[in-house]
């Protein structure tokens, strides 16, 4: 398995190797599951070679053919940033097979038109004329007295922080005696920290999480109200993806999402199948429906 393109560090690696032992294993058996090769190793910049050992030829198989089928390309390709160049590679050494997705399939939607050549450079101002002499003064002036220093201005308040709230209902009647799984749901929010370096805007380590019957609450502070409506927006754009990793910790089908900064109210966002239970403004994920 190979992902070539820029930027990508160790923490991507290692996420997206979780990835394939977790969504693409269907029907095959590994003898060792997938694992990074730093980009040192490779003598390459800006790739990175992930190996996996299948238990038999047959496994194999199954591995490439969940590869080269998997509905989950297209949200990976987008967590991960990968952009026009960029290319994203499995390989069956043992068979001899391959596939690729690039610019020529998933990525093609990321390959614009050429930038604008830039305008031309200003023509600079012609030199300002020449200032006359000053007459010469009888005396040399008396200087002023010299002036008090400006009291510095206080301190201002440091801005309060942010939260992001991300708030997972199970659909009405589930089994509220097998809830949520909170170290997984945790989890998948804190990759969005991880993949796009907002880990330093982040106050504490991770996201929190409370349950409470069929509904689980995850709490992330940042810094300022701006980040966490910065960060509702771009969990809104990938929502996916969360739906994805969350699968793993008992999130059904028919569940609802609502993410919403504070403390002020910023712009909230609520996913479902259908309309969400307590009505209001929501967008369709046809991730979230039971029937796909």
């Amino acid at each position: 398995m190979g992902l070539v393109g820029p930027g990508f560090t160790r923490p991507m690696c290692d996420l997206l190797a979780k990835n394939l032992n977790d969504l693409f294993l269907s029907g095959a058996r590994m003898a060792s599951p997938f694992a990074c090769v730093l980009a040192s190793q490779l003598g390459t910049s800006g790739s990175y070679l992930i190996n996996g050992i299948a238990f038999d030829a047959v496994s194999g198989d199954a591995f490439m053919a969940n590869f080269a089928g998997s509905p989950y390309i297209t949200a990976i390709a987008r967590i991960h940033n990968l952009t026009c160049g960029d290319t994203f590679e499995a390989a069956n050494t043992c068979a001899g097979t391959a596939f690729v997705y690039d610019s020529r399939n998933v990525l093609a939607a990321t390959c614009g038109p050429p930038p604008p050549l830039p305008p031309p450079p200003p023509v600079p101002p012609p030199p300002p004329p020449p200032r006359p002499p000053r007459p010469p003064h009888p005396s040399p002036p008396v200087p002023p007295p010299p002036a008090r220093p400006p009291t510095p201005p206080a301190p201002p308040s440091p801005p309060p922080l942010g939260t992001l709230e991300l708030v997972v209902a199970l659909p009405a009647g589930s089994d509220a005696k097998s809830p949520l799984d909170c170290d997984v749901l945790a989890g998948a929010l804190q990759g969005y920290f991880i993949l796009g370096d907002w880990e330093r805007f982040q106050v504490g380590d991770v996201p929190s999480c409370r349950l409470a019957g069929t509904t689980a609450v995850l709490q992330v502070l940042l810094v300022d109200i701006a980040k966490a409506q910065e960060m509702v927006n771009i969990v809104s754009k990938s929502i996916d993806y969360f739906i994805l990793q969350a699968s793993l910790g008992d999130l059904h089908c028919g569940s609802e999402l609502y993410l919403n900064p504070a403390p002020t109210n910023g712009v909230p966002a609520a996913f479902s199948c259908g309309p969400p239970s307590t009505g209001g403004l929501y967008t369709q994920s046809d991730s979230l429906c039971c029937a796909r």
